[in-house]
Parts: C-alpha cells; structure tokens; sequence
C-alpha cells in the first residue's frame, strides 16, 4: 500500500492539536504490514505518514500486539521448491547423524 494513502488515512484520525486519537486496527495493521516492507531508514517512514517518532512508536506498539494476540493475519507459509534432485553432502551429512542419533548410535 502506498505511504500516501496510510497518511490520509491516518489524519482521519488527527485531532485538532494533531494527537492520534481511536485509531482504528485494520489500519494499525496496514502500517505494520508497510513498516515490513519498508527499505529506508525509520525516520523517512514515519515522516512519509506525517507522524512523529513517538507517534509512530504507540501506533507500532498497539499493532505488534494485535500480531502476538492473533487478531491480525498472519501471511500464509509458501513452500519453497529448489532446482536439481541431488542433496548435498552436508545435507546428506546432517540427516545421517540425525538418524544415528535416534538410533541411539553416536
């Protein structure tokens, strides 16, 4: 999403003294989400959305809850399928021991 629009959205929600007041969580995680994504330095994202550190640092804080509490959703798990049959041998190396160890074999 752009940085352009989370601002719009966020000075909905700007009082007249410029405080952040009833943000809602679908767009506390929307700027998670664009934080995750973000490439530059922290100081260029929270001025793009027009808010101080401080500010961005409650809203970033209430959004990392909403994560840990499962309110969010989380991306889905994307299989990765890599090129050539062969395992290496470190690979092999590892499942080996592995298995001895199972086996009770050190």
């Amino acid at each position: 999403m752009d940085n352009s629009n989370l601002k719009k959205r966020l000075n909905t929600y700007k009082t007249e003294g410029g405080y952040l007041k009833g943000v809602d969580d679908e767009l506390l995680v929307d700027i998670l989400v664009a934080w995750e994504a973000w490439s530059g330095s922290s100081k260029d994202f929270y001025t793009s959305l027009g808010t101080s550190y401080r500010q961005m640092g409650t809203l970033m804080g209430r959004a990392k809850k909403l994560k840990r509490e499962g309110v969010m959703p989380s991306t889905e798990f994307k299989e990765i399928k890599l090129q050539g049959g062969e395992p290496t041998a470190g690979g092999w190396l590892l499942c080996r021991r592995y298995d001895s160890a199972l086996a009770g074999n050190t």
